[in-house]
């Protein structure tokens, strides 16, 4: 498991509201296959226990299923985290292609990752006893890159039934919407970026992406 493991099932609830992803996260992440397993294991041997949590489906559009990994382990005693992608083959192999950057696990976020229509959706969550907030990032194989395409952050109060805030970005078609609510009515925002960064997984990392990728799409 990733540090999904320190927040729990309650946690999943809230960020699948507030992310309106619930339909699809729960069926995607799955337990690593064991030849998955393998392959992170010989590269990573110092993996902590029970330290990663995998999607399964196709993200290069040949049929067959790959897996996306979110790992944790141990370099020079320091804890460690990254998102591997594996591309399967049709023995049953994996073979890693794809890393993030390497960034440190935050006991107080959960992470987790889901592959649906060809696209990689990473999600980092947080909350307190009367707020949460969270942000689901989508990476999707372009021009032989993973590429962030998109992003959905949003925050609000818990046992609302709306986010008191929510940005949705399409960095593709290179829109902007922003969502507040002002004594209970939404005031919606749309704009164009002018120049969509780009960003890929490779640069990536749950610590900073999302400032980096909403400072660029002011």
């Amino acid at each position: 498991m990733s540090t999904r493991r320190y927040l729990g099932i309650a946690t999943f609830a809230i960020t699948a509201l507030l992310l309106c992803a619930s339909s699809h996260a729960q069926d995607e992440t799955i337990q690593c296959p064991s030849q998955a397993k393998h392959e992170i294991a010989k590269a990573y041997p110092s993996l902590s226990f029970g330290g990663y949590e995998c999607a399964r489906g196709d993200l290069d559009h040949d049929g067959i299923p790959d897996v996306a990994a979110l790992i944790q382990y141990t370099r020079d005693k320091a804890e460690l985290a990254q998102v591997l992608i594996l591309k399967g083959s049709l023995l049953g192999d994996y073979a890693i292609i794809e890393k993030s950057s390497v960034y440190s696990p935050d006991m107080h976020r959960t992470e987790y990752a889901s592959i649906r229509k060809g696209s990689l959706f990473l999600t980092a969550s947080s909350h307190t006893s009367d707020a949460y907030a969270g942000t689901s990032y989508q990476f999707k194989l372009v021009k032989g890159e993973f590429v962030l395409i998109g992003l959905e952050a949003s925050h609000g109060r818990i046992g609302k039934s709306k986010p008191a805030f929510r940005r949705s970005v399409n960095f593709l078609a290179g829109n902007l919407i922003e969502t507040r609510e002002n004594r209970g009515r939404p005031i919606v925002q749309e704009r164009r970026i002018a120049t969509p960064p780009h960003i890929r997984l490779q640069e990536f990392t749950l610590d900073d992406v999302g400032g980096m990728a909403f400072k660029e799409a002011e």
